[in-house]
């Protein structure tokens, strides 16, 4: 909602799901365009801040030059990762800021060596001359844990999540009522237990939207 450019591009992917004939959305078809997945993808970068515990389970294992005994325990912070400029740019990625929001983060090129070396890591789907990747990103991108013991309710979860996003914004228009959200920032005092909200109110108007007849 700061930004309307990106509201309207959302909103042209939930028109591209919707079924003609009865006006539902697929939430398979929803879930494989680019830009929501990119945004799903940055939310949970951004917004997430959990522990991840870990040991080696088949024994002594070399890690950030320590080495891990079978009975060590390791604890994995998401947003290390999530925030680590080095092992960003060492994925092959050109980003911004970590430190800000961009819905757009997990969009490349579709010819880009991170689709011809990881195939399955692109969708077919394109924006423009754009794909959705997470090509390269395995130990950065950590909402979920990792490994054999990812959450295995992450396609719940974001089924959920664009879903929700669908039905508001279609139905609803939504109107922030702060002039400046600089200031809107994740509150770091929830982490690492989750899901980081916003460090100060954020206040909106909301309306259902009206359908004009003809």
């Amino acid at each position: 909602m700061r930004k309307p450019e990106l509201l309207t591009g959302l909103l042209t992917e939930v028109a591209v799901a919707k079924s003609s004939k009865t006006g539902e959305v697929d939430p398979r078809k929803l879930g494989s365009q680019p830009l929501t997945q990119s945004m799903h993808a940055e939310i949970l970068r951004y917004y997430i801040a959990i522990l991840t515990l870990r040991h080696g389970e088949t024994g002594p294992v070399s890690f950030g030059g320590y080495v891990l005994q079978k009975t060590d325990m390791v604890l994995i912070y998401s947003r290390t990762g999530a925030l680590d400029e080095k092992a960003w740019s060492r994925s092959g990625r050109a980003t911004g800021s970590l430190e800000q929001f961009d819905a757009e983060r997990f969009l490349i090129n579709h010819d880009s060596h991170l689709c011809k070396e990881a195939a399955k890591g692109c969708e077919n789907e394109n924006i423009g001359q754009r794909q959705f990747s997470m090509a390269g990103l395995a130990g950065i991108w950590l909402p979920f844990g990792g490994g054999d013991r990812m959450c295995p309710g992450r396609h719940y979860a974001k089924t959920e999540m664009i879903i929700t996003l669908a039905l508001l914004f279609n139905k609803f228009d939504v109107e922030l009522q702060m002039a400046d959200t600089s200031k809107v920032q994740p509150n770091m005092g929830f982490a690492p237990f989750g899901s980081l909200p916003p460090t100060c109110a954020l206040p909106f108007r909301i309306r259902r939207k009206i359908a004009l007849s003809s």
